[in-house]
């Protein structure tokens, strides 16, 4: 095992794998040589998101001099010092480094005029460094750290005259520099959304190419992710990313995890390749095509779908019932549109084979022989909350309080308990503390839930730390599946009118007598229903 950084392969070990394209690699780490406390940067079944290195072609002109290497951390909290890197010369005596909140402006020809001081950094403007590592300087590092990646690149030369001159990225290969994340806060903050395939993106606030990604259709329900660097990637079985990303390369998109999921059963219902025509576009995009100012491509929940083995009337069919009878379904000549906007809406295309009154009864006649008008799916349903009931009063006894939850749609939830309502805002959430405030998701997750309603019991160390208050306040939030967006039984802007029990001591009287372990609940429902008179 090593123990000294930076770790070089052996050369006979390079020497047998370098006639490859590709050199993936990933990191196991352990506290001591038996292994113990092991960890491993990419896990087995996470395989195809393992990093790798592209191996050029000797000839190539555009390929970096032998050993030439840049290496930034991949992820960083803009809280964090500046980031390091890790620096390989290939020989040379003299290198620079360039550092952008944008690839494409490493291209000097196409963006060199966008360059500015909050985008771009080149260290060659202070002179050529000869040191390594290197160090991105405090001022760069505060004017760049508010974007949400930082690419960068090397160069390198013999001599401060920039003889024999070679860079890492050519500015024709700008969309390939490699690029730390950068974080707000720490790691654990961040809000994420996860895809039927396990896979994992990081919400995007401010997107840094100047397109407009507003989604003034769903309010942003879908939220805005980056994709352009990871498009071959499977967020399904069948789908990749670039499937349902803007047609155009953007940058960013809007995909919901829903309706990925429900293509992919569309997919496993037809049994074979289901075409995806469209899917995400931004405001430029969908008016340059020409889509209608309030399409529900826009919201990231729409695809317009074909598939060569099912007429269009049986693909909507398919996807009336894996996607319920509360969607957008439009018929076309030889494809179809469906959306998740949470109301049965139909329409056709010119071509199509059935007119538009006959497309509209065709809808609802096969959701009246389906016998349900909505959809099992609710990641945006706002028609079914939550709910969640808890005691209106309850004796501070040693047994923790439990809940009758109906999840609604949703298969997952968590709960949160407070002691004031302001603290299920996130505006306060840095006033909230183990003796204040309780989310089921610090120690448990999100619960799946087996059925339509359950039962959840407040942990008996969270009820230990609460229960001197005289009142605490709950609510329940639910989610359609892990990192997907949570639907909450009261909102934050509704956090005054969240229910609350009345933690009380019991009836004075009572405390003269020992009350049996048997007749304990009989007792607590006897002072609940006396207050409740």
């Amino acid at each position: 095992m090593e123990n000294v950084t930076p770790y070089n392969l052996p050369a006979d070990v390079w020497d047998r794998l370098k006639q490859a394209d590709n050199l993936f690699y990933r990191l196991h780490v352990a506290n001591d040589v038996n292994w113990s406390n092991h960890d491993v940067t990419v896990t087995d079944n996470q395989a195809d998101t393992a990093p790798s290195v592209q191996i050029l072609a000797v000839s190539s002109p555009s390929s970096p001099a032998t050993g030439l290497s840049i290496k930034g951390p991949d992820s960083i909290s803009r809280s964090s010092q500046p980031p390091v890197f890790q620096i390989n010369t290939g020989g040379r005596s003299f290198y620079a480094v360039e550092v952008a909140t944008r690839a494409e402006l490493f291209n000097t020809g196409s963006h060199g005029s966008e360059r500015n001081s909050s985008n771009f950094y080149a260290s060659w403007t202070a002179g050529l460094e000869n040191v390594t590592p290197y160090n991105l300087p405090a001022d760069v590092w505060d004017r760049l750290k508010q974007a949400d990646n930082l690419f960068y690149r090397l160069h390198v030369a013999n001599d401060v005259n920039w003889s024999n001159h070679d860079v890492t990225v050519a500015d024709s290969q700008a969309d390939t520099a490699p690029s730390i994340q950068i974080m707000s806060g720490t790691t654990g903050s961040e809000k994420t959304i996860t895809f039927p395939s396990g896979s994992t993106f990081r919400v995007v606030d401010t997107p840094q190419d100047g397109i407009d990604y507003s989604d003034p259709v769903g309010n942003g329900t879908v939220p805005l992710i980056e994709v352009r660097d990871r498009m071959q990637e499977n967020i399904s079985k069948n789908f990749k990313v670039k499937e349902l990303a803007a047609t155009d390369g953007a940058r960013y998109a809007r995909i919901s995890p829903e309706l990925v999921a429900g293509l992919q059963r569309i997919r496993d219902r037809v049994g074979s390749a289901v075409v995806l025509n469209s899917g995400y576009r931004h405001n430029v995009l969908n008016e340059t095509v020409g889509g209608a100012d309030e399409s529900q491509h826009i919201t990231g929940r729409a695809a317009d779908i074909r598939a060569s083995a099912k007429s269009p009337l049986d693909l909507a069919r398919i996807a009336l019932e894996e996607l319920g009878c509360d969607i957008g379904i439009g018929l076309g000549r030889n494809s179809i549109h469906v959306d998740l906007r949470g109301q049965l809406t139909s329409w056709r295309y010119e071509g199509a084979e059935l007119s538009e009154n006959e497309f509209d009864q065709w809808v609802r006649d096969t959701c009246q022989q389906l016998g349900r008008r909505h959809s099992e799916r609710a990641e945006y349903s706002e028609r079914v909350l939550p709910k969640i009931i808890g005691p209106e009063v309850y004796v501070a006894t040693d047994e923790a309080p439990a809940f009758y939850i109906e999840i609604g749609p949703n298969s997952y939830y968590a709960v949160e308990i407070a002691t004031h309502t302001d603290l299920f805002s996130s505006q306060y959430e840095a006033e909230r503390n183990p003796g204040n405030f309780y989310s089921s998701l610090e120690r448990e997750g999100l619960i799946e839930a087996h059925g339509a309603a359950t039962t959840y019991t407040l942990p008996k160390e969270v009820w230990e730390r609460l229960r001197g208050e005289k009142r605490l306040y709950y609510r329940i939030a639910t989610s359609a599946m892990p990192g997907s967006n949570m639907l909450y039984s009261t909102t934050d802007q509704q956090a005054a009118n969240a229910p609350w029990i009345e933690i009380t001591g019991g009836r004075q009287e009572r405390e003269e007598f020992a009350v049996s372990p048997l007749d304990l609940q009989a007792t607590r429902k006897a002072d609940e229903n006396l207050w409740r008179k």
